[in-house]
């Protein structure tokens, strides 16, 4: 099974029965005290609608509207769907690692729409983290003037290992 399917059925599935799990705590909602149903429909549509979630963000329209522009002689090492954190929203967008920097670009459907721009000789570290405390989906970028970056991406240990490979290709005058 691909790795698309592996964490659509993950994530649906866990979707679903914590929203189950609300519709019986708190809302107490009549259909979903009733039992078998509720929780078979969060399991079937929990899955189905992270499945829609996921093809929206890997879709052709996402990457147009989040490609930034590129400097001469920049060329793309790694890039994949990504959500960037800002305060309390986990923008969507595009992220891309180029040889020179690593590049966050929100999608035209978000509320805060911005680019982030972080050249690899400023990043002092990156490592994998957890998203809400259990998904190990979180890439945590560190710079060296003490800011923290979060993104939510697919193969975060891949993220890191080509983030670093990328910082020490680096020509020694411009390297960290």
């Amino acid at each position: 099974m691909s790795q698309f399917l592996r964490f659509a059925l993950g994530a649906g599935i866990l979707y679903g029965l914590l929203m189950w799990l609300m519709l019986v705590l708190v809302v107490r909602h009549p259909v979903a005290v009733a039992g078998r149903e509720a929780v078979l429909a969060g399991v079937i549509f929990g899955p189905l609608f992270a499945w829609m979630m996921i093809s929206f963000s890997h879709s052709a329209w996402v990457k147009r509207s989040a490609t930034p522009t590129f400097e001469p002689g920049e060329r793309v090492v790694r890039e994949g769907p990504a959500n960037h954190f800002r305060r309390l929203e986990a923008v969507g967008g595009w992220l891309y690692l180029t040889n020179q920097r690593l590049v966050f670009k929100s999608h035209r459907l978000n509320i805060q729409r911005h680019q982030l721009s972080l050249p690899l000789d400023r990043i002092a570290t990156a490592r994998p983290s957890m998203t809400a405390w259990v998904i190990p989906n979180g890439l945590q970028v560190l710079t060296k003037d003490g800011r923290g970056e979060r993104f939510v991406v697919e193969g975060r240990g891949e993220w890191v290992a080509a983030l670093t490979a990328a910082q020490q290709s680096l020509p020694a005058s411009v390297g960290c």
